[in-house]
């Protein structure tokens, strides 16, 4: 093997990596505090008779509360995930099989 197509497929195999920690923080379970479900902010002190979050404006009858223990979906680590993803196959794998096809190919 080349050293180009060595240092590819590293990138590539730093890529997936970054790739997977992003999917596993973006999937998380609210420990001790209830979060707004829209954006994940602490709403812990407010009053029961508030219905939307402080920090987003979410209406809570939309996006309901994450009490403790519930899993939810961190927004910022999923589209952090999907990005990294997307790079992944275009960038990385479908180049590098393009690449590895025709050079098994090639007289």
């Amino acid at each position: 093997m080349s050293l180009p197509f060595t240092i590819w497929v590293i990138a590539g195999l730093l890529c997936g990596l970054f790739a997977i920690v992003a999917v596993v923080r973006a999937f998380r379970r609210s420990k001790q505090h209830v979060r707004c479900r829209a954006c994940g902010h602490l709403l812990s002190g407010l009053s029961p008779e508030q219905t939307q979050c402080p920090e987003c404006g979410g209406l809570f009858t939309q996006y309901p509360k994450v009490m403790p223990g519930q899993l939810y979906v961190d927004i910022r680590w999923a589209k952090i995930a999907v990005v990294v993803l997307v790079i992944e196959v275009v960038g990385f794998l479908l180049p590098g099989v393009v690449l590895l096809v025709y050079q098994l190919w090639s007289p």
